[in-house]
């Protein structure tokens, strides 16, 4: 009669130690060896390639950059949208609801500026472009900045500036930070 216990008993003992806290036998490997790589998941989808800047794009980024280099701030301010955005050194945006606000706006920059590049952003709408700084005729002066690199990057539609955001940290790197949200401050005349 021991027996027919010992049989069912050792079943049990056997099966036990099947189950424990041992590793899944996936994550086993061979000792020495380096871990495997891990697997790619259908969820992590691979970065998009963003377009590539257009003619008209960098068209219109040339001809502003070239007619304020040359000291005519009203054909430079030509290539904006009226109403326009910008934001140069504080945060936020300031819109700039008249021609003569945004006349205003290039006449205070104090270089001109030579395009070196322009880029897409990872922002898609935005282009980026990467000037050498110079001096310019008129009322701005650039002084020590002249020959720095500076970056800006552009949202441009229907071949006229509608946003336009100081961009330096692109110069290394490739991506802008055009995102805050726009605020409207009062009008500045």
């Amino acid at each position: 009669m021991t027996r027919r216990w010992a049989i069912p008993v050792l079943a049990a003992l056997a099966i036990a130690a099947c189950g424990g806290e041992e590793p899944d036998r996936f994550s086993l490997r061979t000792p020495g060896s380096p871990p495997a790589a891990p697997v790619p998941t259908a969820s992590a989808a691979p970065t998009p390639t963003p377009k590539p800047v257009t003619r008209a794009e960098r068209r219109v980024i040339r001809g502003w950059a070239d007619e304020l280099r040359r000291g005519h701030v009203e054909a430079a301010s030509r290539y904006f949208s009226v109403p326009a955005e910008v934001s140069n050194v504080a945060p936020g945006w300031l819109t700039l609801k008249t021609e003569k606000q945004v006349e205003a706006f290039n006449a205070g920059l104090p270089c001109g500026a030579k395009l070196l590049e322009t880029r897409r952003s990872l922002e898609p709408t935005f282009v980026i472009a990467v000037f050498r700084l110079t001096e310019r005729p008129g009322r701005g002066k650039c002084g020590t900045g002249a020959g720095d690199k500076a970056a800006v990057a552009f949202q441009i539609k229907r071949e006229h500036i509608t946003r336009w955001v100081r961009a330096d940290g692109a110069i290394a790197t490739p991506t802008p930070a055009p995102t805050a949200p726009p605020t409207s401050p009062p009008d500045a005349a």
